[in-house]
């Protein structure tokens, strides 16, 4: 074996190991973060108390609790450089966007098992409103695709202090679940905005924004657009900590934290079944990446010590068997990762992964091993 074969052969090892460890070790945080998450939110529902909105009890202090009602400001929320406000709202918004070039990157991959050999990226452009300077230097492709400098820039402006009823609460976390409405221009203040923008050339006041450019049906590079939204309440509810007349976050014994905030009046039970399900996309994304990541290492080492003995996962009861055998080692893996993440939480729950996970391995990796080597299937010694 040559030096060259040597060190490809170290740096394949190195590398399937390093897949493995990092895909296991994002299985087992992602699920040590969920089961974290379920014993602070089932915790905190079993203790939280619902209040009235009206008055507030001093008995309740120190206390999770609950309460939904109307909610009120006590100020308005203005652009100072601009002139717009939004009464009775939680949030003004100045929105600004740009014409301009925006780069696409696509990779296409064939389905093959060198795939890995058969990549091929390819860059597309379009003409898009986007609300921030898109570097167009660091296109792959710049020439004919400049953007020029964004003149206008988007601000926020949030109430310090919001009501429910007779409790208070963070303007800014209040307006995070309240839903961006958009706030027409009265056209008395077209000038008046146009002025203060200090953008040169045309402009238009088209669905209640302002459009810079010479033709807002038919957009160039550059052209700017400026709008307003509002984020309004009527009625809202909030989980936490009760500290005076302030609902506050909640800090439970096993160092979690509950705040919970939902637009209109919602029960005990769903505000607490949302907050639990809130991130169910985000963890089952890092369940998938995370067994990917394992699954791709496995085929590297499977690679990497069949080669020794011939065609490449030949030892292994030909392709499908290998690939196969790399399928059930990740969800075994993975079952441990994750069943470890849930032990200190719900050991009986961890025992039922890890139990599944292995059932499913074995189903896995012999199914694929006896289709790799029936009688008349391909081998791996028949596969160029």
């Amino acid at each position: 074996m040559s030096a060259r074969d040597r060190s490809r052969r170290i740096k394949s090892t190195v590398f399937g190991i390093a897949l493995v460890a990092v895909g296991a070790g994002l299985l087992h945080w992602n699920e040590r973060r969920v089961a974290d998450s379920w014993q602070t939110l089932t915790a905190g529902e079993a203790a939280v108390v619902p209040v009235s909105h009206g008055h507030i009890d001093p008995a309740n202090e120190g206390r999770l609790v609950h309460v939904s009602g109307p909610v009120r400001t006590r100020a308005t929320p203005t652009d100072p450089d601009y002139g717009m406000s939004a009464p009775g709202a939680l949030r003004l918004e100045r929105v600004a966007e740009m014409f301009q070039w925006v780069e696409h990157k696509r990779i296409i991959q064939n389905a093959t098992e060198t795939a890995a050999r058969n990549k091929r990226t390819t860059y597309s452009y379009e003409r898009e409103w986007v609300d921030r300077p898109v570097i167009s230097r660091r296109f792959r492709r710049e020439e004919g695709h400049e953007n020029p400098p964004m003149p206008l820039k988007g601000r926020t402006f949030n109430l310090d202090r919001a009501e429910i009823g007779a409790f208070r609460v963070p303007g800014s976390q209040l307006a995070a679940v309240a839903t961006p409405e958009p706030i027409p221009i009265p056209a008395r203040k077209v000038d008046e905005i146009a002025s203060t923008a200090g953008v040169e050339g045309d402009v238009h006041l088209v669905d209640g924004r302002l459009v810079f450019g010479t033709d807002p049906d038919d957009p160039q590079i550059g052209d700017i657009r400026l709008s307003f939204t509002q984020r309004y309440l009527g009625e809202a509810t909030a989980v936490g900590l009760q500290r005076g007349d302030l609902v506050w976050p909640y800090e439970t014994e096993g160092n979690g934290r509950i705040y919970l905030l939902r637009p209109g009046r919602v029960p005990v039970e769903d505000i607490f079944d949302h907050a639990r399900s809130a991130n169910l996309k985000e963890e089952w994304t890092l369940r998938v990446v995370g067994l990917a990541l394992m699954f791709g290492g496995l085929i590297a080492l499977i690679r990497r010590f069949s080669a020794g003995g011939g065609p490449v996962f030949a030892r292994f009861g030909g392709v499908r068997g290998s690939v196969a055998l790399a399928l059930g080692l990740s969800i075994f893996i993975g079952a441990v990762a994750a069943g470890s993440g849930w032990y200190a939480v719900l050991p009986g729950f961890a025992i039922t992964v890890l139990s599944g996970g292995a059932a499913l391995a074995l189903v896995v990796w012999g199914a694929g091993w006896w289709q790799g080597s029936r009688p008349g299937r391909a081998s791996a010694s028949e596969i160029t």
